[in-house]
């Protein structure tokens, strides 16, 4: 059983855990390179696909 010690400790580890948690977004984590790598290629995707384009309408 919780004492009410132990409830407002584990509270305080999981307020500090959280904090601790938001003091940044680009973690240097697997979800933050997987999701930056997809990130850009994509954008180099759309901008192979915008060079096409031009190239193939013959805009320039």
């Amino acid at each position: 059983m919780n004492t009410s010690k132990e409830t407002k400790k584990d509270a305080n580890t999981n307020y500090q855990n959280h904090q601790d948690h938001e003091d940044y977004i680009l973690k240097d984590n697997n979800k933050t390179k997987l999701g930056a790598g997809f990130i850009i290629t994509v954008l180099i995707l759309l901008l192979i696909a915008v060079g096409v384009s031009i190239y193939y309408f013959e805009w320039l």
